[in-house]
């Protein structure tokens, strides 16, 4: 009995540390826009991609419309959610001229929180609209 509580123990003591270590990469987790919880924060998605200043679909939202190779406010604090909807795709990257660690969410995708090291730090973005035979073209 006093070794199970001893394993538990340690268990607990080690878990938050596992978790946050810098060594631990964590994926973003994508999901299909009409399982994504939140739903009433997504009206600005309808009509192209969008990046949210915070996770959960909040903060200052960056419409994305076209490529851009450096975000036009120079704010790179705009990548800690997303919304693409259908018909879209987006490849945001963490340096300007499209260079660095890299994202890719494809047509009618959502996360709830970008994380690794592209949350809050993406620089610039590839906007593509998806044809009708599944072709990814830059805007």
């Amino acid at each position: 009995m006093k070794s199970k509580f001893v394993a538990i123990t340690a268990l607990l003591f080690l878990l938050p540390l596992m978790q946050s270590s810098p060594g631990v990469a964590r994926e973003t987790v994508l999901v299909p826009i009409e399982d994504a919880p939140y739903q009433d924060r997504l009206g600005d998605c309808r009509f192209g991609p969008v990046l949210y200043g915070h996770e959960n679909f909040r903060g200052n939202i960056h419409r994305l419309d076209r490529s851009d190779a450096r975000f036009s406010d120079g704010n790179n604090n705009v990548a800690g959610s997303a919304c693409v909807p259908r018909g879209w795709g987006v490849i945001i990257y963490k340096k300007k001229d499209f260079d660095g660690r890299s994202l890719r969410i494809g047509p009618g995708q959502v996360t709830t929180r970008i994380r690794d090291e592209l949350n809050n730090d993406a620089t610039s973005a590839r906007i593509y609209r998806i044809d009708a035979n599944g072709n990814w073209i830059e805007q």
